[in-house]
């Protein structure tokens, strides 16, 4: 028998066993995923090709790419999923209970008693606001983090109310207890130590009241305190969110989880701020049991398409500190070996294949079938994809496309699964100062000597498309110093986009590449580099798009011919709405804005300037309209920065949004007008509105295309 056979032989039926005669029941082993005790977690045993073929699983993976930053200490072959059928091993298996209890609210001033679900399991303790499965998380108490001490207020020895040791000095009742003189006879308190919150649970009858005492005890008898779990309770409203370590996060997690990252940048709140006014996710990657229990991340990225990387080499490369926020959300379902043979295949299948997020996936209401070979998937469509497959979401259902990140938290609506699974009732946030300082907590030694300066000229670069991992401590991509280019690599048949850095028109062509996320080789020429273009389209003019053996010039053309591009023929730009408010606007202001930008232009570090003659070339063919000197104009400046400082706030009421001039998303507008505002980036002590700066930031990071800033003067 294979291991695989003896994990599915393990499985048994789930038991239940009465705690108390008061009608509430202590559930064991009531689902097959493990709620905090990895004795029940499902591992994973392929390790080596031979024992892939004795045991009739699938072949290895095919070899992928990580994310493309440096890599430290981790494998950078590819590793075999080898997910295996769980084992149930109960032997240190506690007992459940839940019911309805009394809760006192912690108030000062008023005893606010509510009724509340309770569920204790796995060391945990959690109050809900009803008994369905989906019902919201109000409270949660996790003992392996924090101490906990039980004082009755019944029987012979029950503590003097609001007098006992471990309660003084905290929140519990208050003056609603004295005036009502509630009845504490069957009541008892939780007092958390380190904290001056108490939670105060009231029951019927006694019995019931030591039930469930006697439950707690135990659990908090068995707990295994983490590393800095003192540190969780001087949080603010500590109790109100679930958190665990990271060591734990790798216990507990399984196969079929939900990773879910709440990332930095303008872009990120965007994808939030569409999947809802609960959203507060903008990523999401599934877990994966790799050989030996190593866990890993499946997950669809802008730079690198569908990957896997290990949790180790996510906290090796300390990628975590891109995050403010990772959660897990863990998913109950029997991992028969059926399953789990299952997702195996469609994983080793689904490795490599690209990111792609447009309009037309977006707009998808049911799954349809795509032809071999082309399918493509952005992260959260990723994950609803493989929860199909392991049979947890309906395949007839919602379509894959329709799930956004914010969409698997525990915060948005009950998401709709097949019979026999479900979705955990709370996101369990990660929380690293709960881990072990050698491991996750960086020294500022190390943290100094990993900072590197950008380069110059760039001041802040984020990806458009969800997921993607950016650092300016790493590299991008995986142009890895000293290695050769890989044969796929150099079949690859890339347009190749022929600009300046400070034309107006060539961040028009650039643009589009980024917005829609397409690759494609950028080629900076030397400005005075006449025969270039002239060998391509017969003239000197920027930007260039060269394909194969054809090329185009004018910016436009370009973005429209981008634009098209791809299977589905979706446009991610809205037609121009012909503002002329806009252009009386640029019309009005252009020889001011040209006697502030064209002298700094002449003196930026640009690669098109990178000789001398390349830059006496441009500053030749663009002098200014009056005769003005540049040298002249800079020492104008602090009167033409007060100048145009007092038109920039009536541009700044012209746009509709920080993400648009127009309503409903990016159009030719935006094309046209944000070139402009990058190459007054360049320029110092401008006074930006809000509205105008944050358009500015934004728009740089959706196409791509860095500002001026650490250049200005």
């Amino acid at each position: 028998m294979t291991t695989l056979e003896k994990s599915a032989a393990a499985s048994t039926e789930p038991a239940t066993t009465a705690v108390a005669a008061t009608g509430v029941t202590s559930e064991v082993g009531t689902e097959h995923h493990d709620a905090l005790d990895d004795d029940l977690e499902a591992h994973s045993v392929v390790s080596s090709d031979s024992e892939i073929d004795e045991k009739e699983g699938p072949g290895q993976l095919n070899q992928f790419q990580k994310r493309g930053q440096q890599q430290t200490g981790g494998n950078a072959a590819a590793k075999d999923v080898g997910i295996e059928g769980e084992e149930n091993n109960k032997s240190n298996e506690l007992p459940e209970l839940s019911g309805w209890v009394e809760k006192t609210a912690p108030s000062m001033c008023w005893c606010s008693a509510h009724e509340r679900f309770v569920r204790i399991s796995e060391k945990q303790l959690r109050w809900f606001e009803n008994d369905k499965e989906d019902s919201r998380v109000l409270g949660h108490l996790d003992m392996d983090l924090i101490d906990v001490e039980i004082s009755r207020h019944y029987g012979p020895f029950a503590a003097p109310h609001r007098t006992r040791s471990c309660c003084l000095g905290r929140k519990s009742g208050g003056l609603g207890e004295l005036l009502l003189g509630r009845d504490t006879r069957s009541a008892f308190s939780i007092c958390p130590v380190g904290s001056k919150r108490v939670f105060e649970i009231s029951l019927p009858t006694e019995t019931e009241a030591e039930a469930w005492v006697s439950c707690i005890e135990l659990h908090e008898s068995r707990s295994v305190k983490m590393p800095n779990g003192g540190e969780t309770v001087r949080k603010d409203n500590w109790w109100r969110s679930s958190r665990i370590s990271p060591e734990r996060f790798e216990q507990v997690t399984a196969t079929g989880d939900v990773l879910l990252f709440r990332s930095k940048g303008s872009m990120p709140k965007l994808i939030r701020l569409a999947s809802g006014s609960k959203g507060r996710y903008d990523h999401v990657g599934l877990i994966v049991k790799l050989s030996g229990g190593e866990v890993g991340i499946l997950e669809a990225t802008g730079g690198e398409g569908v990957g896997l990387v290990t949790w180790k080499e996510f906290v090796d490369n300390n990628w975590q500190d891109l995050y403010p926020e990772l959660a897990l959300r863990r998913v109950f379902f029997h991992r028969s070996k059926e399953r789990c043979k299952k997702l195996q295949e469609w994983v080793n299948e689904t490795l490599g294949k690209p990111y792609d997020l447009t309009v037309s996936k977006l707009m998808a209401r049911t799954s349809a079938p795509t032809p071999v070979g082309e399918e493509n998937y952005f992260c959260s469509q990723l994950c609803a994809k493989g929860l199909k497959v392991l049979g947890v979401l309906p395949e007839d259902g919602m379509a894959s496309t329709q799930y956004w990140p914010s969409t698997f938290s525990a915060r948005m609506a009950p998401i709709k699964c097949n019979e026999g699974c479900r979705f955990d009732q709370a996101d369990l946030v990660i929380d690293f100062s709960l881990g072990d300082p050698k491991r996750y907590v960086k020294k500022k030694e190390e943290e100094a000597s990993s900072v590197t300066p950008p380069p110059i000229g760039v001041e802040e670069i984020r990806a458009f498309v969800p997921g993607a991992r950016l650092l300016p401590r790493h590299a991008k991509g995986t142009a890895d110093w000293g290695r050769p280019a890989t044969e796929v690599e150099m079949q690859q048949d890339l347009p190749t986009l022929y600009v300046y850095d400070h034309c107006p028109y060539c961040v028009r062509a650039r643009m589009i590449f980024g917005i829609k996320a397409m690759p494609h080789r950028l080629q900076f020429l030397l400005n005075d580099d006449v025969v270039t273009p002239t060998k391509l389209i017969g003239k000197k003019v920027l930007p260039i798009l060269q394909q194969g053996d054809e090329a185009m010039g004018e910016s436009l053309e370009i973005v429209r011919k981008i634009d098209a591009a791809g299977s589905d023929g979706q446009v991610a730009l809205r037609p121009s709405a012909n503002r002329q408010d806009i252009a009386e606007w640029q019309l009005s202001n252009q020889d001011l804005i040209r006697k502030l930008t064209r002298p700094r232009v002449a003196k930026a570090i640009l690669p098109e300037f990178a000789t001398r003659a390349a830059r006496d070339t441009w500053a030749r063919n663009h002098p200014l309209k009056d005769g003005t000197g540049f040298d002249a104009c800079l020492e104008a400046s602090p009167a033409l920065l007060a100048e145009l400082s007092l038109q920039l706030p009536n541009l700044a009421g012209m746009l509709d949004s920080d993400f648009s001039v127009n309503p409903g998303g990016l159009s030719y507008d935006d094309i046209t007008l944000f070139p402009m505002l990058r190459t007054l980036t360049l320029v110092k002590g401008l006074d930006w509105p809000d509205r105008l700066q944050n358009y500015v930031n934004n728009l740089a990071e959706i196409s791509d295309v860095p500002l001026f800033g650490s250049m200005a003067c």
